[in-house]
């Protein structure tokens, strides 16, 4: 912050030096009130944008699930997503850890799992919304598959998003029935400000899940094929049709 310091000072001096000029006031004599109310402005504007940008760099992205339906039943969930950066998808995470193979570290319908913290989990591929050269990609999108014992046709979900393990500090929710197992949703590394924008995969108008888990294996795959290529096509500053679609 240091160099945004240093020209903010600069600025206010260079300021007050012109106002010396037009008024022919001494350097030693004190501002008038209406230099002194602008100096105040400004600097309440750059104290509130610096610390919001603090704010959203320490803030934390905790994600936790309870699954409603079926009821009576044992369940995990398995993690994974697309993201918009090599590699282009996110590597899986099952929650809670070993349920898949643990049988008795499973999550009873009706529980909450443990808080999962996303930031230490995908790190720097949770990006935020970015200009390719087709256009504006979208946030991450996690993509969330709920295994239960004894199975069911449907699920019934509540999904929480907070800045920190603590359900006081939640920012989003979803209760959302669906066929199957998949859910998405999009997530944000700085989940406060960007919390309206925050919407799962129904939200998204996909057409049912069935769709929905299509398309992101289908953007899943071209990513993976096609990516390296986008990369270097951008680079050489390419508007390729292709890099459209991404």
């Amino acid at each position: 912050m240091r160099p945004v310091v240093s020209g903010f000072a600069d600025w206010i001096c260079a300021e007050h030096a012109a106002v010396k000029f037009r008024t022919g006031r001494p350097a030693t004599q004190p501002p008038t009130e209406g230099t002194t109310c602008c100096i105040a402005v400004c600097v309440a504007l750059f104290w509130l944008s610096t610390s919001g940008f603090l704010r959203a760099a320490d803030e934390g992205v905790f994600v936790r699930f309870r699954m409603l339906q079926p009821e009576k039943a044992q369940y995990y969930v398995k993690l994974g997503g697309f993201v918009h950066v090599a590699n282009w998808y996110l590597p899986d995470k099952t929650i809670p850890p070993n349920a898949d193979k643990k049988k008795d570290a499973r999550v009873p319908s009706g529980e909450f799992t443990e808080w999962v913290d996303l930031k230490a989990q995908f790190g720097k591929s949770l990006h935020l919304r970015m200009n390719r050269a087709g256009g504006v990609a979208e946030l991450p999108n996690i993509t969330a598959r709920f295994f239960a014992e004894p199975e069911s046709l449907r699920r019934e979900v509540e999904v929480e998003l907070a800045t920190a393990a603590d359900p006081a500090k939640v920012v989003k929710r979803w209760h959302e029935s669906f066929a199957e197992n998949l859910m998405s949703f999009l997530v944000s590394p700085n989940l406060a400000t960007d919390a309206a924008q925050l919407e799962s995969g129904a939200e998204l108008g996909a057409g049912g899940y069935g769709r929905e888990a299509a398309c992101a294996e289908a953007v899943g795959a071209a990513n993976r094929f096609l990516g390296p290529a986008i990369t270097r096509a951008e680079s050489q500053g390419s508007q390729s049709t292709v890099a459209a679609w991404f």
